[in-house]
């Protein structure tokens, strides 16, 4: 199976699973908005090998956006 992510190709999927939910299922961009929110399981996105979840549909379009300022 082989993924493309932006102009870069992976060979194989890694971490998808459930147990690979990034931060214990904080949205990451919550931390720099308010205060670190759970996330919905049903907002997530794969990112970097892991699974992010987010708390707002706005949150997660705002991690695709700026990934770098949200993401160490």
């Amino acid at each position: 199976m082989t993924l493309r992510k932006g102009a870069k190709t992976m060979s194989k999927p890694i971490n998808f699973n459930p147990s690979d939910i990034a931060i214990e299922g904080y949205d990451p961009v919550s931390y720099f908005l308010d205060h670190p929110t759970l996330g919905n399981p049903n907002l997530t996105l794969f990112y970097e090998g892991a699974i992010e979840q987010f708390a707002s549909e706005a949150n997660k379009t705002i991690l695709q956006a700026e990934s770098a300022k949200y993401i160490p």
